[in-house]
């Protein structure tokens, strides 16, 4: 696959979303993703927000005009070849309207340097907090030592993600924001796992410094534990959930909307 310049077939877009479905960084989904999921698509496709489930934005498709599924497919970057059937439209639509359908594979893309700093830092993140995540595995007790090394992996996670929350915050997501109120909810379920992170974080540096000086034994040990844990956690979904609205809207914008991001984005 060349890309959303190419015209595409249903065997085309079946490719492509069972490449982003087997990408990296999926996780498996549960019912609050899908429930979640369901309601960006809808927006994506004009529906009233918050009020969608896969039924209703299947049934929403399979009542389109033509016209309606072409357009839909070339605003999510999926062009259909003109040959396509009617029928195979709306399945196509069906696959490229869910939210890791370019995700997975969004370096295929065109437009995949403009996201690919972005999306680089991501993989960076859940890099380091993997490895935050060994510091505190497995079952035996953590010597002070060991406390310092879960601090400094988590210290180290922290320094490399203040610049990077400053520049969505001031930057990216105010210019997303502007260009798509429609996801409002979204925005502002973002935003409050922005302002949330740091309680989840103020849990894991307590528990840090309970084990600072005599280490981290029995329930202080399962604490910490529980504590790092919860925080690799809540981020690595707050990046699926970043990256689920933003990956189809940031690839498929407007020649007019390149040009302007790159004027209003410094920190890229």
């Amino acid at each position: 696959l060349q890309g959303a310049q190419q015209s595409y077939t249903l065997a085309d877009v079946r490719q492509r979303a069972e490449a982003g479905g087997a990408g990296n960084n999926n996780k498996s989904s549960n019912e609050a993703d899908e429930t979640r999921d369901a309601a960006i698509q809808g927006v994506r496709l004009g529906l009233p927000a918050g009020n969608s489930s896969r039924q209703v934005v299947e049934a929403n498709i399979e009542s389109m005009s033509r016209e309606k599924l072409v357009e839909h497919l070339v605003q999510l970057g999926v062009p259909p070849a003109a040959e396509v059937s009617d029928a195979d439209l709306a399945a196509m639509l069906k696959l490229a309207v869910r939210s890791d359908f370019w995700r997975g594979v969004w370096q295929q893309h065109p437009n995949k340097g403009l996201l690919r700093m972005w999306m680089y830092a991501h993989d960076g993140f859940r890099k380091r907090l993997t490895a935050l995540r060994q510091t505190v595995a497995g079952d035996a007790d953590l010597t002070a030592a060991q406390v310092a090394d879960v601090d400094s992996h988590l210290q180290g996670f922290l320094k490399k993600n203040a610049p990077h929350s400053e520049f969505e915050d001031t930057q990216l997501f105010p210019y997303f924001k502007e260009a798509y109120p429609q996801f409002a909810q979204f925005w502002q379920e973002i935003d409050n796992q922005h302002g949330k992170f740091n309680e989840v974080v103020k849990k894991a540096t307590e528990a840090i410094a309970a084990g600072a000086s005599g280490g981290a034994n029995g329930d202080a040990r399962k604490s910490l534990a529980g504590a790092v844990n919860g925080l690799a956690d809540f981020y690595e979904d707050h990046l699926l959930l970043e990256e689920r609205l933003m990956v189809p809207l940031w690839l498929n914008v407007t020649d007019a909307q390149k040009a302007e991001l790159r004027s209003r984005l410094r920190g890229m």
